[in-house]
């Protein structure tokens, strides 16, 4: 069943040039995170607080990167459009704007670079499990063999 379904995940999460190695994507996410950090901490404490679930809403989850449908271009500009219109009416300047922007931007990014290492960790789990069943699988074979053998 992983088998069957990672692939085509992590495929769609790595369109767009957006595939990336292992251990690149566990920088990339250190990065994003202490990026969106800092950029957090540019927006007044109290617009943020007014403004902090609707833009965390904005982004989704991991398992929305699971949809067979996601698209991570597609859902980007959606949301974009989608926080644009929710914000019109909220006092910001045009620099908190602007930083609300790529703090959307930095955190769409970084639940794709998350699912990818979830996707990754799941076929991980799933070559250990399938060379553990193999090669048990091979020993019982090896074994069935020669007991045939000797009862001839």
């Amino acid at each position: 069943m992983i088998y069957a379904t990672v692939p085509t995940a992590l495929t769609r999460l790595e369109r767009h040039g957006l595939s990336r190695l292992v251990e690149d994507l566990l920088d990339e996410e250190v990065t994003l995170e202490r990026g969106i950090g800092e950029m957090i901490g540019t927006i007044q404490p109290k617009v943020w607080r007014l403004i902090k679930a609707r833009v965390e809403g904005a982004f989704g989850t991991i398992h929305d990167r699971m949809n067979a449908t996601y698209d991570p271009v597609t859902a980007l500009a959606t949301s974009k459009k989608q926080m644009g219109e929710i914000l019109r009416d909220a006092q910001l300047t045009d620099a908190d704007r602007t930083t609300v922007d790529r703090i959307l931007d930095n955190s769409y990014r970084l639940l794709d670079v998350r699912a990818q290492l979830m996707l990754h960790r799941r076929l991980k789990r799933w070559l250990v499990a399938h060379v553990a069943t193999a090669t048990a699988l091979i020993v019982l074979l090896v074994f069935h063999v020669l007991t045939a053998l000797t009862l001839v």
